[in-house]
């Protein structure tokens, strides 16, 4: 039996892990929403936002999750006194990964690199508002940002 978002059979394990994926996924919305459904006065969440990232140990699992720009890095050493090398967990929210410039422009935001005078690409490319040069996010994805939320 196969579940359809797996290419593993469907097992105990296997609903287990979706549902520790579904809880730390939901654990992002709900800190949105509360960030989000502060007064003004005691959280300014029109322009402000921020990137996070969570790691949980389950017995011999690792279940990771973030949002923005907050890279998840896992140090492994293969040989006890061997070299350590690093292998990422994540892949940064920007307007690099194409699926994330197509969600965004699907949203009505738009994707610009910013130029030097020789025309060269400079930092990130910064997400937009479709019709104005602003705000200039260089992440696609943020927590308790009420402008960025609309930008998708």
């Amino acid at each position: 039996n196969e579940h359809p978002l797996m290419s593993a059979p469907c097992t105990e394990a296997n609903i287990q892990h979706e549902q520790v994926m579904q809880v730390l996924s939901d654990s992002f919305v709900k800190t949105d929403e509360e960030l989000l459904s502060l007064d003004q006065s005691v959280l300014d969440t029109e322009l402000s936002g921020c990137t996070a990232t969570l790691a949980l140990i389950r017995a011999v699992d690792l279940f990771v999750a973030h949002v923005g720009d907050s890279r998840v890095v896992l140090g492994r050493q293969q040989v006890p006194g061997g070299t350590i090398e690093a292998v990422s967990l994540s892949q940064d929210h920007s307007g690099h990964v194409p699926e994330e410039r197509d969600r965004i422009v699907s949203s009505g935001g738009r994707i610009v690199h910013k130029k030097n005078a020789s025309g060269h690409d400079i930092g990130p490319p910064r997400v937009y508002h479709k019709e104005i040069r602003f705000p200039g996010l260089a992440i696609t994805r943020a927590v308790g940002d009420k402008f960025a939320k609309s930008l998708g």
